[in-house]
């Protein structure tokens, strides 16, 4: 692309040019391209007194590359482009857009200003923006300030310079601000083909690549780099950012004692974000005062939805906690907490993984909680919120590679357990997902508490490198506690830990005196694998089932239909393995119909009221609400190497009951087959 100015024919000026080295260039010019002026200042003032629309910026003069120190102020329909290269000679001057980003380094602590009312007739394209450092430590420093303004930036750059004095107690990449009635609306886009990229630098206090109050921000293909900070660092900060969008690009945090790759609180309805890589706290090098809270995403304190407001959409992203460490300290991949109702979304093209602990600081101890995806009530500032009923679908979530004291992959957490029987809890529909916890003392693939989400089609405890199980590790596939979740056509397998249960159900009485009764159809439940892989399990159970303590009622322990419950094998002295554990009394299933039983290495199959022990097929259907139900082995086709679909020979094969039966299997396929048979008993349907 090649431009110029005025022809000899006396041709209207079209555009104003600006280069600071260019021969003969100057503030009395008339900004043309062979007697340009040399401030961008100048160019802007020039264009709006002769009202032409863009204002084209040199990046360097023959190889000579051109740096303009200025204090910018943009003005409504004035665009501001840069990448042009000059060549030629003083009065004959040939110009390209061929160059690199044009340089412009801020005076001013605020940065590249973008006024009230500016619009998207307002074009920032091509630019290297170098935040000032001398003299403005103070205070808050940003790259480019937008106040209630909807400009247009691609293919843009901020960095800071690499020699400053003093470090700004807020260090901010670009800080968008607004109103309740006047919303900022920018657009910032990459180039083509390579991203935009900001760099916020050091913060005394905070560190925000992108900060946004009050505004609905369209961001596509940028990256967002906040520095460290001693007590917050964000790539992406979003506060009332409802509407926003957010498409491809990494958002990273620095080190901090609070660290996020996206942060959003308060009104968040409509925000999506998809694509885009988010990391919590990078490994730091201050082993003495490690990072202590890492989300790669975080949702907090969300307001109730106002009419024809939608949720948030989290799709095909992948994040992490990071590196945490030190008692208290949390990893976390993703959350949506205090009233946030998020959609976690994964496309089979694309996907979505959250991760909570990527790695443990250089010194000391790695995090104690360890989170892949968290859904609660209890916000990071507000301790007694409202529930997050969130959504999970086609995603992978896991507690991390990382050895912690508390590892889940799925965690909902909800307020009902003072509230009444119609309480749902936190977390709505978790399905077709992968969860699993990492190495910890205490594991938990998916951990439910007061909360009543629809569980289907997932795969808990199953995954490339299957469960690392440290010295007296416990395992759980499912903790649900105080639930009525459905729970439906899933795969859940604990591992081979020290203690190493498939189902934990702790049943709670609600403050209306009811108990919540889950149901569990057509679920595989498996508590070790039977290659005995890992440390040695001393107890394996299938199912646990436990009431409050000091219950004397009759309480309800669940609807149990189809499923097939494996107690896997169990060493040592002391050994226990039981297929399903009524560990206290008082916890009968209200239904016990068409499941298949199965312990490996001895004949404990049922423990009844935590004291019968129950050792045949007869004498399991004999309890009040059974029938139906099998011992054997399930004949899985390669447990051994998470292989848990059926052999033809199965005697969970068209055992299932018609009552409330799914009408797929866990891969989606048909369920019953053949059509009209009887269903298959556990989560896979054979063919």
């Amino acid at each position: 692309m090649t431009a110029g100015g005025s022809t000899a024919g006396g041709a209207a000026q079209t555009d104003v040019y600006v280069c600071t080295n260019c021969p003969g260039a100057n503030a009395t010019n008339p900004g043309t391209s062979n007697r340009p002026v040399d401030t961008i200042a100048r160019g802007i003032q020039l264009a709006q007194m002769n009202n032409l629309p863009r204002v084209l910026v040199a990046a360097r003069f023959g190889a000579n590359v051109g740096t303009y120190s200025e204090d910018l102020t943009m003005a409504e329909g004035r665009s501001l482009e840069g990448r042009w290269s000059v060549t030629g000679s003083a009065g004959n001057l040939t110009w390209a857009r061929t160059g690199p980003r044009t340089q412009l380094r801020n005076t001013a602590a605020t940065g590249l200003k973008f006024p009230a009312g500016i619009t998207a007739a307002t074009a920032f394209d091509g630019f290297a923006v170098e935040k000032n450092g001398p003299g403005l430590g103070a205070g808050r420093v940003a790259g480019i300030t937008i106040t209630s303004s909807a400009p247009v930036l691609r293919d843009f750059s901020v960095d800071v310079p690499q020699i400053a004095i003093g470090t700004a107690n807020d260090a901010i990449g670009v800080d968008v601000s607004g109103s309740s009635i006047a919303m900022a609306g920018p657009t910032l886009q990459g180039g083509a083909g390579v991203p935009s990229v900001v760099n916020a630098g050091q913060g005394q206090a905070t560190s925000i690549g992108l900060a946004v109050t009050f505004g609905r921000v369209a961001v596509t293909n940028v990256d967002f780099n906040a520095g460290n900070a001693n007590t917050s660092s964000a790539g992406v900060s979003l506060s009332s950012a409802a509407g926003s969008t957010f498409t491809r690009g990494t958002y990273a945090a620095g080190a901090a004692a609070s660290c996020f790759g996206l942060a959003s609180t308060g009104d968040a309805s409509g925000v999506r974000v998809e694509s885009v890589t988010a990391t919590g706290c990078p490994r730091t090098p201050n082993v003495l005062n490690p990072s202590r809270v890492g989300v790669g995403v975080l949702f907090d304190a969300c307001p109730p939805l106002s009419p024809g407001g939608t949720t948030p959409i989290v799709r095909n992203v992948t994040a992490s906690g990071g590196v945490v460490g030190g008692n208290n300290s949390s990893a976390i991949g993703a959350a949506a907490l205090d009233g946030c109702a998020v959609r976690f979304e994964g496309a089979p093209a694309g996907g979505a993984t959250f991760t909570g602990a990527t790695g443990a600081p250089s010194l000391g101890q790695g995090p104690e909680n360890a989170f892949g995806l968290v859904c609660s009530f209890a916000g990071l500032r507000n301790m007694s919120g409202f529930d997050a009923r969130c959504s999970v679908s086609g995603v992978t979530a896991m507690g991390g590679a990382v050895g912690s004291t508390n590892s889940v992959g799925l965690a909902c957490d909800g307020t009902c357990g003072n509230q009444p029987a119609s309480c749902r809890g936190s977390c709505e529909e978790v399905v077709n997902n992968t969860f699993m916890a990492g190495p910890a003392t205490a594991m938990n693939h998916v951990f439910i508490r007061n909360s009543s989400p629809a569980l289907r089609q997932n795969l808990l405890g199953v995954g490339a490198n299957g469960v690392a199980c440290g010295n007296n590790a416990a395992v759980a596939g499912l903790s649900i506690e105080g639930s009525a979740s459905s729970v439906t056509n899933n795969l859940i397998v604990a591992g081979p830990c020290l203690t190493s249960v498939g189902v934990v159900h702790t049943l709670r009485l609600r403050s209306d005196n009811s108990t919540p009764s889950p149901t569990f159809h057509s679920n595989t439940i498996i508590s070790t694998p039977t290659n005995g892989g890992g440390n040695s399990t001393l107890t394996s159970l299938g199912v646990q089932l436990t009431a409050p303590m000091g219950s004397a009622a009759q309480l309800q322990g669940g609807v149990w239909r189809n499923n097939i419950i494996f107690a896997g094998p169990s060493q040592g002295g002391g050994a226990v393995s039981i297929a399903f554990r009524e560990s206290t009394p008082g916890t009968d299933p209200v239904t016990l119909a068409n499941n298949l039983f199965f312990t490996q290495g001895t004949t404990s199959l049922y423990l009844d009221e935590g004291s019968s022990t129950l050792t045949t097929q007869t004498a399991i259907n004999m309890l009040t609400g059974a029938n139906g139900n099998l011992v054997g082995n399930p004949q899985f086709v390669n447990a051994g190497n998470g292989n848990f679909s059926l052999q033809n020979s199965s005697p969970a094969r068209g055992a299932g009951g018609n009552a409330g039966a799914p009408t797929v299997d866990v891969t989606g396929g048909p369920r019953p087959l053949p059509a009209g048979s009887n269903p298959d008993m556990g989560c896979y349907e054979v063919n």
